[in-house]
């Protein structure tokens, strides 16, 4: 129950639409002190993931692509909580929120032992509102297809991109230290499940980091040796695209030596 006088808005999710919401609420609504915003999320960034493909292929550091949400704050007029929203409850106004603490599996790393902070029952933060605004975003989607989410690499968080990068990196290290001619190029094949927008700039972008940078630092490596596919089921690479820019880049990726294959469901 809101004891309170202050009406209250609450954003869950500060991805694009949600944190933009909360400014242009804060600007909007600067002069109404009976209106409190909050804004909930589970990391403690706002992450642009326009580029998380640059991050993949090592072109930007991790940290260009954030930006802490305690600093957007700033001059503002919202709170933020940082936490796993649990759970909702329509009927009673209230989002139960799990926020970061000593008990915290994302501490886990820390030794928290050292600080002698009690360790108290597990409990959920409840937040009451009078207006819930869901920016939730959605998750990576694997079209039920057997064996993707387990063996594939998702580009869709920022650890998803950094995952990639190290392994990208990590296949080099390995091939770079084998005789075994056949088994050098499995490991220096790399395969991009679809060709929309996002598919064709991340292998490009893994096209000039490979052969611009990699192959260049690893001695017992060369080039002919590395394969970069792209696979799209439908019938062209970006699919919602005009026809001339289609062409234009099947050329430019025919230049690159990528191949493409079309008509090819994972």
């Amino acid at each position: 129950m809101n004891n309170s006088n202050k009406t209250r808005v609450l954003i869950l999710g500060a991805g694009f639409a949600g944190i933009y919401t909360a400014i242009n609420l804060s600007r909007r609504l600067r002069k109404r002190k009976d209106i409190e915003i909050t804004l909930v999320d589970g990391n403690r960034y706002h992450l642009f993931k326009p580029m998380l493909h640059e991050v993949a292929t090592g072109s930007v550091d991790p940290t260009h692509i954030i930006q802490p949400i305690r600093t957007v704050m700033k001059g503002r007029n919202f709170t933020f909580v940082e936490g796993v929203i649990q759970g909702i409850d329509l009927d009673a106004r209230k989002a139960f929120i799990c926020s970061e603490c000593a008990c915290c599996s994302k501490v886990k790393e820390m030794n928290i032992a050292e600080f002698d902070i009690p360790r108290p029952p597990l409990k959920r933060k409840e937040l009451d509102y009078e207006y819930l605004i869901l920016a939730l975003g959605g998750m990576p989607n694997f079209y039920k297809i057997p064996g993707v989410e387990e063996f594939s690499f998702p580009l869709y968080s920022l650890e998803d991109a950094v995952r990639i990068r190290e392994h990208i990196s990590r296949a080099f290290e390995i091939a770079d230290n084998i005789e075994d001619i056949e088994m050098r190029k499995r490991l220096l094949t790399f395969v991009v499940a679809g060709a929309g927008p996002t598919g064709i700039e991340l292998i490009t972008e893994l096209h000039d980091w490979i052969y611009l940078t990699l192959v260049k630092t690893f001695e017992n490596i060369r080039e002919e040796e590395v394969r970069i596919i792209i696979v799209e089921a439908g019938h062209d690479i970006l699919p919602f695209s005009a026809e001339n820019i289609r062409r234009a880049a099947r050329r430019t990726m025919d230049e690159m030596n990528i191949e493409i294959m079309v008509d090819s469901p994972v």
